[in-house]
């Protein structure tokens, strides 16, 4: 359709619309008002400039303008499109463009326009000076200084960052002003040392963008609360001098920090002084704050080794009494007694040795020991015995006499033989002037024998108390020859152990026992300690008893962690004199070391770098050894988390691995420095990425 064929319709419109504005004074009903915006709405921040387009439906007009405020722009009649950059510089702005219809009739289109300006200042307030108590509500205000509008304003808390709590303003102001927000908050022992903040948002509606103005500085809680104690054993055992209670692994958590005293027997004591075996009993530690008080307590036992005493004694009883031996040595642990009589051991294991029927005047050995040392203590038992008379010195002296001038020679004149083994002997003269030798023995006689020599007596000696002689019988006197013989016998059995059974601990000291079960002589008798194949200690036993005894040899020992599953055995050997070989006679078992001790954490850097999100604290490489194998922990902040979560970049910071086992615990600490994938597009680290470990 042509323009000429169109002008009529044009035409026509222009005339509806002038006949229906007629008498009506400015109004211009929206159906008809030829007039548009781009953009229809403005939004911006206070101070900025927009470029609006203003255009006009229908050519026929006798002008249109722009009018900001009571300022009207200049007509323009030849255009249907009108520009114009408005400035959000004046809080109550109004802005419309107009187009004159006729001399006496007009339209206008009407800007939207929001301005809003960020606050001055966003901070966080509270009632208590920065300081507040557990279980007390806290009320925090987020104030806002000189923000517009206030229509659409919102607040968010955040608690470290966790959204607790959103609140939107709903008045409907359009100048600045200052806002405040509140939240109350009820805070406990955790939640010291954490943050809050609050972040100012602005609604402007559907179409715009949610705003996110500013945030307020962090704001760190103080809480104030009683003091918990933790770690605190229920008993413990030390031994005395190398302890005191300050040693212990309790602690105690509060704020402000509190005092820690301890307490024994209702007085308060040095913490750092070292216990005596008195002192063995209840303690309590005490921890104080203004806020509160809290107590624990720990038994503690005093460990000492067995003590005496005296060394010996003397004791008296007429013959034929009983009498009653008392070892009188104390310990703790309470030591297991033994008693020896003539190099034998007797089966009484109290403190107390009671004998009846006393005849000879005899000497008695008590032995007390426990896991920390060994007391032997002699105890000399006289007969007293009227009639004994001093006729045997005489018989000894006349012995002698005739003992020095015998003309007996023996082949040979020692020898060495095992228990039960037959020994061949020989006993010639080397003077004519006897009558008759023979060869007696403690069983009996050979009979007499008037041969210039007597050969070839075989003895099979079944006790090592059997002393075979040759006897001469001369014209005017007698006299023997006893040859000397040493006999000997492989132990029943030997082992290897430990008075206090079990495991041991770490620094602690221990006895070991070598028992060999009858053995003779012990004179000669020696053990060697081995720990594992090397020789750490060698000892002989200087009794001079011939008869089959049971023997113990001790060996002091204070393990360590690296002692764990180490051996110990004790090799038996016999020194029977110059002419004699050493003989090995038999090595104990092998008995197996196992020790407890605390844990020790390796392995783990003082700084570690790793991006957000790959990365968790249990890739490191710290390891912990201890026996039992110890509990692993990390804390961040003072609190345990999952090892094997993730960290994100708000969780920059020092990191504590914590590893418990029944002997003690220890710590380590490493820096941890999360980077953002934004940030960074290698990761940086100390080392290659770890894997996680299982």
């Amino acid at each position: 359709m042509s323009w000429s064929n169109t002008l009529p319709l044009k035409m026509f419109a222009l005339l509806l619309l002038m006949f229906l504005l007629h008498d009506a004074d400015t109004t211009c009903p929206t159906e008809l008002n030829p007039l548009t915006l781009d953009p229809p709405e403005l939004i911006g921040e206070y101070g900025e400039s927009f470029l609006v387009n203003c255009t006009s439906a229908d050519v026929y007009h006798e002008g249109m303008y722009w009018k900001i405020g009571n300022t009207d722009n200049d007509m323009e009649d030849e255009n249907n499109f009108i520009p114009q950059w408005v400035s959000l510089s004046d809080w109550d702005i109004k802005v419309e463009c107009r187009i004159k219809l006729n001399d006496s009739f007009e339209c206008s289109r009407s800007l939207e326009i929001t301005i809003y300006k960020r606050p001055d200042f966003v901070s966080i307030s509270e009632l208590h000076n920065g300081v507040t108590v557990e279980g007390e509500v806290l009320t925090l205000t987020c104030h806002i200084t000189h923000v517009v509008p206030v229509q659409g304003l919102g607040v968010k808390w955040y608690h470290g960052n966790e959204t607790i709590q959103t609140e939107t303003y709903n008045n409907t102001g359009v100048t600045p002003v200052n806002a405040s927000f509140s939240l109350g908050f009820q805070p406990g022992r955790d939640d010291n040392g954490t943050n809050f903040r609050c972040e100012v948002e602005l609604h402007l509606g559907p179409k715009a963008p949610e705003l996110i103005l500013t945030s307020s500085p962090h704001y760190i809680v103080v809480v104030h609360y009683k003091p918990l104690i933790h770690g605190c054993p229920d008993h413990y055992t030390s031994m005395e001098k190398e302890f005191s209670v300050d040693m212990l692994s309790c602690r105690a958590d509060g704020n402000p920090p509190p005092n820690i005293q301890w307490f024994y027997q209702g007085k308060r004591i040095n913490a750092s002084e070292p216990l005596s075996r008195t002192q063995a009993g209840t303690f309590t530690v005490q921890a104080v704050n203004r806020i509160g008080t809290s107590n624990a307590s720990v038994h503690i036992t005093m460990e000492y080794a067995p003590e005496l005493k005296t060394n010996t004694e003397d004791v008296f009883v007429h013959v034929g009494n009983d009498v009653t031996l008392n070892c009188g040595a104390e310990g703790s642990p309470p030591p297991i007694f033994s008693w020896k009589h003539d190099g034998e051991n007797l089966p009484e294991f109290t403190d107390n040795l009671t004998i009846t029927g006393v005849m000879t005047s005899t000497t008695y050995t008590c032995r007390a020991i426990n896991k920390l040392g060994i007391v032997t203590k002699k105890i000399h038992v006289h007969v007293i015995d009227d009639s004994v008379t001093s006729t045997h010195a005489t018989i000894i002296i006349h012995e002698a006499s005739v003992q020095a001038d015998c003309p007996l020679i023996l082949l040979p004149i020692e020898a060495v033989v095992r228990l039960g083994d037959p020994v061949s002997l020989n006993c010639s003269k080397t003077a004519t002037n006897h009558s008759e030798m023979r060869w007696e023995a403690t069983s009996g006689d050979t009979g007499l024998s008037t041969l210039p020599t007597v050969p070839g007596m075989i003895t099979n000696p079944q006790e090592s108390t059997g002393e075979p002689n040759c006897y001469g019988i001369l014209k005017d006197n007698q006299c023997f020859k006893i040859p000397n013989i040493i006999i000997y016998n492989s132990p029943y059995n030997e082992s290897a152990s430990a008075f206090a059974q079990g495991v041991m601990v770490e620094g602690m000291e221990y006895l070991l026992s070598c028992d060999i079960v009858h053995m003779a002589p012990v004179q000669g008798l020696g053990v060697k300690w081995y720990h594992d194949n090397e020789t750490i200690h060698t000892e002989t036993y200087n009794n001079s008893g011939v008869t089959p005894v049971n023997a113990s040899f001790s060996l002091g020992f204070q393990p360590g962690r690296d002692d764990n599953g180490t051996s110990f055995r004790c090799e038996v050997e016999l020194h029977l004199g110059p002419k004699a070989p050493e003989l090995i006679l038999t090595p104990s078992r092998y008995y197996t070391v196992v020790v407890h001790y605390k844990p020790l954490i390796q392995g783990c850097p003082d700084h570690y770098t790793s991006m957000e999100k790959e990365f968790s604290v249990d890739m490191l490489s710290c390891r912990a050894d201890g026996n039992p194998p110890p509990n692993i922990q990390w804390f961040y902040q003072g609190k345990r988390i999952n090892a094997s979560e993730p960290l994100s970049r708000t969780q920059t910071g020092t990191y504590t691995v914590q590893a418990v086992n029944s002997i003690g615990t220890s710590n380590a600490s490493v820096h941890i420095t999360m980077e953002s994938l934004r940030a960074t597009l290698h990761p940086r680290s100390t080392g290659t990425t770890p894997q996680r470990r299982t």
